[in-house]
């Protein structure tokens, strides 16, 4: 009995080290590696003015010298449907999609507040911005008219200057590669602005902005990415991005 039990017990555990052999020869790993294209939103904000003679479109120059208009911004118009009124100061602001995916863009100038007696009608005051929506595109080197849409948001203050704040949000989806339209195109003195040889005014008024750094005009452009949102608003509100990036 006593040689059968201790036979039992060592099948038993021959048995048991064949087993686990086994199962040591069956096990496998398996490792998959999932490559995916990090997307990115990237845009390039383009300032541009016409050329000397009027035939192309460059790079716009810092330090301009801003006089009162001499005419209508609303008049007569040349080949890009600009206007040719003397003392007409282009500044053709737009946005490039320079990154890998689709963009929600938006553009945010501040215009000094003292030079602005209302944020919704121009009628006084004393530096005036042109809309891309407010010239006739005519001719071969036409720029296409503004595709943003735009309002006043709050007054800041900048370097120790209150400002205006105007968002222009670019209606629709920016493709990548692309470049919108003008958001705005140019800025000009009210004609009746005049100088006393102390005070700038403005028919009676007086102007109460220290022009002796001359006018400063911050242009900001920002951008969100359009997938998974289905308005420019609803981007940037999840964003977070402020409308006030100078704050």
């Amino acid at each position: 009995m006593k040689k059968y039990l201790l036979m039992t017990v060592s099948i038993v555990l021959v048995a048991a080290l064949a087993i686990a052999g086994t199962v040591a020869y069956l096990t496998d790993t398996d490792e998959e590696i999932n490559v995916m294209t990090i997307g990115n939103v990237q845009i390039d904000l383009i300032e541009q003015q016409r050329n000397e003679d009027g035939t192309a479109l460059e790079d716009f120059e810092q330090n301009k010298l801003l006089m009162p208009i001499v005419g209508s911004a609303q008049g007569e118009k040349d080949s890009f449907g600009m206007p040719v009124a003397k003392n007409y100061v282009d500044k053709i602001v737009s946005v490039e999609n320079t990154g890998a995916n689709d963009a929600y863009v938006r553009v945010i100038v501040a215009v000094p507040a003292a030079l602005e007696e209302s944020i919704t009608s121009a009628a006084t005051n004393a530096l005036h911005w042109n809309l891309g929506n407010k010239y006739i595109p005519e001719g071969e080197n036409a720029i296409p008219a503004t595709q943003y849409s735009w309002k006043g948001v709050e007054t800041v203050e900048i370097d120790g200057v209150d400002y205006n704040l105007y968002v222009f949000t670019y209606g629709g989806i920016l493709a990548a590669g692309d470049t919108t339209t003008a958001a705005f195109v140019g800025f000009y003195l009210d004609s009746k602005v005049d100088f006393d040889g102390t005070n700038y005014t403005l028919g009676d008024t007086v102007i109460n902005y220290d022009f002796s750094n001359g006018i400063k005009i911050p242009v900001y452009a920002q951008a969100v990415q359009a997938s998974g949102f289905d308005t420019a608003d609803e981007a940037f509100t999840a964003s977070g991005l402020p409308t006030n990036p100078w704050a």
